[in-house]
């Protein structure tokens, strides 16, 4: 299931999070009311090395360090995080130390129980989470005891929450809804992200935004859909009644108001990749050596009509810390490739470069700390914790 994280716009509901950055590395302008910031990386700094303080993660001895289809990891405060785990179907609090504190959930439809987990996020005193299979927001408290849960309102497609924030007094939640695809080729699926209140109702459907990108072929009465190659799924972030937005080859992102409009646009002055002939036959050997049974058939179904994109996409993930910096991290078309990461602080300025070990999905940074999962060669999945 798709995860997008909840981040930021420009717009004042971020009070607090100015920039002291002083404003020779980039230029501002503006364009019929909208505010363009283009960062020049050249100068840009490198930032240290982040410290790893814990890593858990077992095989085939079970037990709750044993994860399979980690969807999100949560900081809960400065000593406790919380692992969902689809596998299980549980969501796992352990201490930093690697040490399980408890765990609750497990497989089906009862309202203790999850089908499809994958968002687990701390609001006030309280655990959300959400399971796809259920269609269903549970609440628990930080003990992990059963408070309540609900559904959100929709009329059409595939709904996928993004993150739950606290907003004053209410909750809201954006998600995007897919669309039916039509025609055949490159296809590129559009989402509707909307807010909701506390209870699940529609509070308001804010813009439609590209989401991500597919390739369908009709033969006869036979259509075949996959996922297109070189793509990534858009980054959504969040602020307020607004919300930040990237996708696709051009290294920008994209942030709209509480009506849908669009309001900034925070460039970096790095260029397009291009998709090479190398990385084809490096995308056709390594699919074809790794794919297995149904999945290889399809593919080798639609290998002599599959079309590949000029350029690699710039960014496959956006995160918000509490310093109200926006990370956006580079696509890489390979998992055993060191990670890069670029903050932009709260104004749209580039304020430094992060790199990170190959195999490190981040998932959540708060406090100082950054906790995600990282997958070593044979794919095993182990939960890491580092310090900024």
């Amino acid at each position: 299931m798709y995860r997008f994280i909840l981040g930021l716009t420009i717009i004042a509901s971020l009070g607090g999070c100015g920039s002291n950055i002083a404003d020779e590395h980039w230029t501002v302008s503006d364009s019929l009311g909208i505010r363009i910031v283009e960062s020049d990386v050249g100068d840009v700094p490198v930032l240290p090395d982040l410290e790893m303080i814990a890593s858990f993660g077992t095989v085939g001895a079970g037990g709750a360090e044993e994860f399979y289809q980690i969807r999100d990891v949560e900081l809960l405060d400065s000593a406790h995080l919380a692992v969902a785990d689809r596998g299980s179907e549980e969501v796992r609090i352990f201490g930093l130390d690697g040490r399980h504190l408890t765990s609750f959930g497990g497989e089906g439809s009862g309202p203790r129980e999850y089908r499809g987990l994958s968002l687990v996020q701390d609001v006030a005193d309280s655990i959300f989470t959400y399971d796809v299979g259920n269609d269903r927001i549970t609440v628990r408290s930080l003990g992990g005891e059963f408070v309540r849960s609900y559904r959100l309102e929709w009329f059409s497609g595939l709904l996928f929450p993004v993150e739950i924030a606290a907003d004053g007094s209410a909750l809201t939640v954006t998600v995007s809804h897919m669309t039916e695809l039509e025609g055949v080729g490159r296809i590129v699926d559009q989402s509707v992200v909307s807010t909701y209140d506390a209870d699940g109702s529609l509070l308001d459907s804010l813009r439609r935004v590209p989401h991500n990108e597919r390739f369908v072929r009709q033969a006869g009465d036979l259509r075949t859909t996959v996922g297109a190659p070189f793509t990534a799924e858009a980054g959504l972030v969040r602020s307020g009644s607004g919300f930040c937005h990237a996708f696709g080859p051009t290294p920008e992102v994209r942030c709209y108001g509480e009506s849908g409009n669009l309001e900034a646009v925070w460039r970096l002055s790095i260029p397009l990749r291009p998709v090479t002939e190398p990385d084809i036959d490096r995308y056709w050997s390594t699919l074809l050596e790794e794919a297995e049974g149904p999945y290889r058939d399809v593919m080798l179904r639609v290998r002599d009509d599959l079309t590949f994109p000029q350029w690699m996409p710039a960014f496959a993930a956006l995160l918000l810390d509490d310093d109200c910096s926006v990370w956006a991290r580079r696509y890489q078309p390979t998992t055993d490739q060191e990670g890069t990461w670029w903050l932009f602080d709260s104004e749209g300025k580039v304020t430094g470069r992060l790199n990170t070990p190959a195999g490190l999905e981040i998932m959540d940074v708060e406090r100082g700390l950054v906790a995600g999962v990282w997958r070593d060669e044979l794919g095993v999945e182990h939960v890491r914790v580092y310090r900024r």
